[in-house]
């Protein structure tokens, strides 16, 4: 029997605005789906390099690894710096065994070190991928938690753990019962919740919830807010569920629903815009979330704890509970882990929204 064909050495290259197809083509393999080309277009910011960039590896004419950041304005007190938020790695399991990692993520470091980027940071889900990052340079200034309420416990069980349908039949008079005990409460009833799209909200009312968010955070303006709830990454869309007092919006929660892994449909809270003033609109935008998810088959909701100390005291008081995930937050060099206006993770403010998976 003949020796299988070696595979032709890659070679990694910046990505341009005619690689939109390769892009594709390794997302769609990577995510066991085809990417719609307005999607795709969305996802990448139209290859735009004031705002993504990306390299390829290529053997030949077949893109065979890719690696992007988004490139943001990060808040840090007083002062805003210009940074990347690495957001896509894959390689083609044929050609791993050329060193694709971390020669890819090399071209970005010798991007950044010469651009005006001051670094590059990351949010890792996968302890043992976390562990290899830090061995090539980068620092570590915490973890992040994945909050989850549940709200069909049986069903989600069933569902994590791949039990037959029978189960999840027979535990549903379990979770009504567990519904009626553990829903949030109505809450402050002089406060209205309405369910809205994210573009229907005035702009002066956006603005003022996105100025009063502090912390370490990525830097939203209404532009680049509308533009990120715009669709989902797969094209559906996002709902925002605003909050208001007479009349007025004092706070808002801009939600999706997505599937993960055995058909557990979940409820993503992809932020919460609420000033430290009126957290009591916490309540009421829970008791709304909950009940729509519920309704619409959710067997339970997510939200990260990155978004500050009222909220995550709220969110726990409510029934949100630690989940055994946990996101490394990462950055490039890794000395800044260490500088001290960004070196405590509790002075940073990271949600879903800041990184679109869950």
């Amino acid at each position: 029997m003949p020796d299988a064909p070696v595979p032709e050495a890659p070679v990694i290259r910046p990505a341009g605005v005619d690689d939109l197809d390769h892009i594709g083509t390794l997302l769609s393999q990577r995510d066991e789906r085809t990417w719609d080309r307005a999607s795709l277009e969305w996802f990448v910011c139209g290859l735009d390099p004031s705002r993504f960039l990306a390299w390829l590896a290529m053997a030949g004419q077949r893109p065979v690894g890719l690696t992007a950041f988004y490139v943001r304005d990060l808040c840090i007190g007083d002062q805003t710096r210009r940074v990347a938020y690495w957001a896509n790695l894959y390689i083609d399991p044929e050609y791993r065994q050329f060193m694709l990692y971390p020669r890819l993520p090399m071209a970005m470091f010798q991007h950044i070190r010469q651009s005006e980027i001051d670094m590059l940071y990351a949010a890792v889900r996968l302890r043992e991928v976390a562990a290899t990052h830090l061995k090539i340079g980068f620092g570590k200034i915490g973890e992040f938690t994945v909050l989850f309420k549940p709200l069909q416990p049986v069903r989600l069980l069933a569902g994590v753990k791949g039990w037959p349908g029978v189960v999840t039949n027979l535990g549903r008079p379990v979770d009504a019962v567990y519904r009626r005990a553990t829903r949030t409460a109505r809450g402050d009833r002089d406060i209205d919740v309405v369910a809205i799209e994210p573009d229907e909200l005035p702009d002066t009312e956006l603005d003022t919830l996105l100025s009063s968010m502090t912390g370490v955070r990525q830097k939203w303006t209404v532009s680049t807010f509308r533009d990120r709830f715009r669709q989902t990454r797969e094209g559906g869309s996002y709902r925002l569920w605003v909050a208001r007092l007479n009349g007025r919006v004092i706070a808002a929660i801009p939600c999706r629903t997505g599937e993960r892994g055995g058909g557990v449909r979940v409820g993503v809270l992809m932020d919460v815009l609420v000033p430290d003033a009126q957290t009591r609109a916490i309540v009421p935008l829970l008791h709304a979330i909950e009940t729509a998810a519920y309704f619409q088959g959710c067997d339970a909701l997510l939200v990260m704890d990155g978004l500050g100390a009222a909220v995550n005291a709220a969110l726990r008081g409510n029934g949100f509970r630690p989940s055994p995930e946990r996101y490394d937050l990462l950055t490039w060099p890794a000395d800044r882990a260490t500088q001290p206006t960004i070196a405590s993770i509790a002075d940073w403010r990271f949600a879903f929204a800041d990184h679109d998976a869950f």
